[in-house]
């Protein structure tokens, strides 16, 4: 397996207070490229490793909260959705905030790496 070194300290992507949405759970795709969940933005965002926005993924609930790469061929998006910021009311209002989504992709995830403990 091949490893690097890490580089100089630089931002990647800025959320500013103009956005709905801060940075949540993220990982990256077989050809580097950066996904991160945005809540509150009802998003998943797949980013460039220059930070540029390539790709975004618009969920039915405004707080996606992780996602992963799965599925046989590492090809389906599964984003999950939070709801605790919700009163009983406003869940009835919107009755897809607390779910799983699962969507094909066009993009493969990175395959797990086994922890085999000593």
């Amino acid at each position: 397996m091949e490893t690097t070194q890490p580089r100089q300290k630089s931002e990647f992507v800025v959320f500013g207070k103009d956005e709905d949405g801060i940075p949540d759970g993220a990982s990256v795709d077989t050809e580097g490229d950066f996904w991160i969940a945005v809540p509150g933005d009802a998003q998943v965002e797949r980013r460039l490793p220059d930070g540029c926005l390539d790709l975004a993924v618009k969920t039915l609930a405004t707080y996606p909260t992780v996602w992963a790469i799965g599925g046989e061929n590492r090809d389906q998006l599964y984003i999950t959705t939070q709801s605790k910021h919700l009163d009983a009311m406003g869940l009835a209002d919107n009755p897809d905030e607390g779910a799983l989504f699962v969507a094909q992709a066009d993009y493969q995830g990175l395959p797990e790496t086994p922890f085999e403990p000593k």
